[in-house]
């Protein structure tokens, strides 16, 4: 039986609660995060907040994937998505740099997964360099999650693999940082 005709033969206060189930499934569906997927090697820097046509989007890098910036964060989560690493994020920057930045301007949640390479590849005399560095007066509510594959390297002097300066909920489960 289609969902029109069981509407038509319900008692009209069920219809009207039915109706707003069936309308409610379909906004929940609609608003489900879109996903930018890198599968090629780019050197544009991704901001999660607006990653999809100025919309905000969970970001996937693949295998084949890489997003490798001169300068600043390679990837920064300032929206409530997911940033899921199988290939490589990098950035070359030389001091105060982040391969991943999680700007914490405003309350977000999301979940960071790494099964592959974060890596800031700046000098060594480079100072203050971070893996992922969670900034701002905001909470981060979620996970860190790093898998059997996983490396975070950061070079320079006061190197950190991962940074949380924020309010942080959730879990951290690392393999390799160096």
């Amino acid at each position: 039986m289609s969902q029109s005709v069981l509407l038509s033969i319900l008692p009209p206060a069920t219809r009207v609660f039915r109706l707003s189930l069936m309308l409610g499934a379909g906004l929940a569906s609609a608003v489900q995060a879109q996903t930018v997927t890198v599968s090629t090697a780019t050197t544009t820097p991704i901001v999660t907040a607006t990653a999809s046509n100025n919309a905000p989007a969970n970001l996937s890098v693949t295998t084949a994937g890489s997003i490798t910036v001169a300068t600043g964060p390679a990837v920064t989560l300032n929206s409530s998505n997911t940033v899921a690493n199988a290939g490589t994020i990098t950035s070359a920057g030389s001091t105060n740099t982040s391969a991943v930045l999680v700007d914490l301007t405003n309350d977000i949640t999301g979940t960071i997964t790494n099964d592959a390479v974060i890596s800031v590849t700046g000098t060594t005399a480079a100072v203050g360099n971070t893996g992922i560095r969670f900034a701002g007066p905001g909470t981060f509510t979620g996970n860190i999650v790093s898998g059997s594959g996983s490396n975070i390297t950061v070079s320079g002097n006061d190197a950190t693999g991962i940074l949380i300066g924020s309010n942080f909920v959730g879990n951290i489960g690392t393999r390799s940082i160096g």
